[in-house]
């Protein structure tokens, strides 16, 4: 093997910001947080031809790929708070190698309103769920009885990870699961069929797109997965991708046996009562003046309307034949040749509302009004208004809103008068239904996902996965044959092949390698260096390498010899294909023949 020499010098420096305006309390408030990060990364490999695998012995050290070793990082956000239900908080971050991604949030009360580079969670229905990492604008609002979440017009910054299954390797990882930059929260995970929760059956790793389960997963046993991912070049060329995407999703909780009736309203409370006439024991002597003439003042008021139930001598009366009543006073004149007494008892059942007295003090404001009363709800003709000591007459000097509780004057009260007011209020209560036996909460929703593209902008590669045993690599004579080709190249577009034996990622170039292929001066034709067969080539005319024919040849081949049980997985990107019918005619000679208009076979 080749040696190699790396330098290597790390220096790091950063400044720290934090800072917050304006007291607790007092609007607008401001929250400056971040930090200013600068480092120097530099790797020197000799010989230079070896520099990606220097890179790899270092174990995950990697200087920029441009703007030299030096590398900045910005982290920033700001917090305004303008007023006690609206805030607006900005976020910005500045990495080396990748485009800049900003966060724009306007909040009022439970509804907010997001721009920038944003991420999508549409959960909470077992049909259609996913994370979507975009760059657009998205609405959301919750309540105690709705869930919305909008995202009306923006473009993809990520893509789709088919369903993709992998056998156990007798480990519990980490398993590649062939993309690294997922979005977090996105995949779905399942083991033989069972769905699994992360952090209870297994951990992932979103940057590296690895993920470990929480016990052995045996060759026996299978796993499926699918997920989003950001593309490295769909970050810097927007433009490859021009995918649209619109999402909907809607939850609503609803009573049924409420939905559609009115808010109920605030009802007085009303209670029942009985009494006796006359009056017994100690009564004043105009109560006594007032029954001898038939005339009979009930205990509580104002009552009900038509509530009342009058008996007298074994008879129910009868309103307005057999007396009359007063509602608002609470006073009973009976017409009956008869008056109750000791021996027959006048028996008065009503309902009456139930009141307190309040007593107000106003100042006057220079005019008629209105003036407001501390309580609404006034029990009519029970008010006593009084202006600098002098008792003002009702419909004459003033007129009331017993409902509302305002009065207005007849004249102006001057700034310098006291209003004085004494009434009666109705207590008020809400009234409550009675439990359902049956249940109550009905849950509806809808959720609508759109991914739309311009034609022609489809992406033209795919990620492949495959498992091979150490015995069909060693039948192949230490080769690995994949089923998918031409296989891009790492490098290309980034690192576009892992290879991995037993969980263990191997080196390039060391353990495994792609078989190159070059011409033999001698004879005119190609062969491959290591040396071996390429898949389908049969002619040596033909210049096809191992990328072209998703040929893989075992360099270290001790690992699989050291070993009873093997499982090598090569997670690997390659460009898609179409499949074609082609038809001739011969022209009674070998050949060759060619296939018009198709290249790139």
């Amino acid at each position: 093997m080749k040696k190699f020499i790396i330098a290597v010098f790390i220096g790091l420096s950063s400044i720290s910001l934090g800072l917050a305006f304006a007291q607790q309390g007092t609007y607008p408030q401001l929250d400056i947080s971040g930090f200013k990060k600068w480092e120097y990364k530099n790797a020197e490999v000799s010989p230079q031809k070896n520099y990606f695998t220097g890179l790899t012995q270092l174990g995950g050290f990697s200087p920029t790929l441009s703007g030299g070793p030096w590398q900045e990082r910005l982290q920033l956000r700001i917090l305004g708070q303008l007023s006690e239900n609206l805030s607006v908080s900005y976020d910005l971050e500045q990495q080396p190698e990748t485009p800049d991604r900003y966060d724009v949030k306007v909040k009022y009360y439970n509804n907010e309103l997001s721009f920038g580079d944003i991420t999508a969670n549409f959960s909470g229905n077992e049909f259609a769920s996913t994370s979507k990492y975009v760059n657009g604008v998205m609405l959301t609002a919750k309540d105690g009885w709705y869930d919305v979440i909008t995202v009306p017009s923006a473009k993809l910054k990520s893509q789709t990870q088919n369903l993709t299954s992998q056998k156990g390797n007798n480990s519990k990882g980490p398993y590649n699961l062939g993309h690294g930059s997922i979005v977090e929260g996105s995949e779905h995970i399942e083991l033989n069929g069972v769905p699994q929760g992360r952090n209870v059956d297994y951990t992932i790793d979103y940057f590296e797109g690895k993920i470990t389960f929480n016990k052995i997963i045996t060759s026996l046993d299978e796993f499926k997965y699918s997920y989003e991912y950001t593309n490295i070049l769909d970050l810097f060329f927007p433009s490859l991708s021009k995918r649209d995407f619109f999402g909907f999703q809607s939850r609503f909780t609803i009573d049924p046996e409420e939905f559609g009736k009115p808010t109920p309203k605030p009802e007085p409370i009303i209670k029942s009562t009985r009494e006796f006439y006359p009056s017994s024991g100690t009564i004043e002597p105009e109560v006594q003046e007032e029954e001898s003439s038939g005339i009979f003042r009930l205990q509580k008021k104002p009552v009900v309307n038509f509530s009342e139930r009058l008996t007298f001598m074994g008879t129910e009366l009868k309103k307005n034949e057999d007396y009359i009543i007063r509602y608002a006073a609470g006073e009973i004149k009976l017409l009956t040749r008869f008056l109750p007494n000791k021996s027959d008892v006048l028996i008065v059942e009503y309902q009456y509302y139930e009141t307190i007295r309040q007593n107000d003090a106003i100042a006057g404001i220079g005019s008629r009004g209105p003036y407001n009363l501390s309580q609404p709800n006034i029990v009519p003709e029970s008010e006593r208004i009084e202006v600098d000591g002098k008792l003002y007459v009702r419909d004459l000097d003033y007129k009331i809103n017993y409902q509302s509780g305002q009065i207005i004057f007849g004249i102006n009260i001057s700034e310098t008068s006291q209003i004085k007011a004494d009434y009666d209020y109705n207590l008020m209560v809400t009234p409550t239904r009675p439990e359902s036996k049956y249940p109550t909460q009905l849950v509806l929703g809808t959720t609508y996902l759109r991914e739309s593209a311009k034609a022609g902008s489809v992406s033209n590669t795919n990620t492949g996965i495959e498992s091979f045993s150490k015995q069909g690599i060693e039948d192949d004579n230490y080769t690995i044959y994949l089923n998918n080709r031409p296989v891009i190249a790492s490098g290309e577009a980034g690192f576009n092949v892992i290879v991995s034996f037993n969980g263990n990622t191997l080196t390039p170039e060391v353990d495994y390698a792609f078989p190159k292929t070059e011409i033999d001066p001698a004879t005119g034709y190609y062969y491959s260096t290591p040396e071996a067969k390429l898949a389908y080539v049969n002619d040596p005319n033909d210049p096809s390498d191992g990328y072209q024919t998703g040929t893989i040849k075992f360099i270290n081949e001790d690992l699989l010899k050291n070993t009873t049980e093997a499982v090598v997985i090569v997670t690997y990107t390659y460009y898609k294909s179409i499949a074609k019918d082609y038809s001739g005619a011969g022209d009674a000679t070998q050949g060759p023949y060619y296939l018009r208009n198709i290249r790139n076979i």
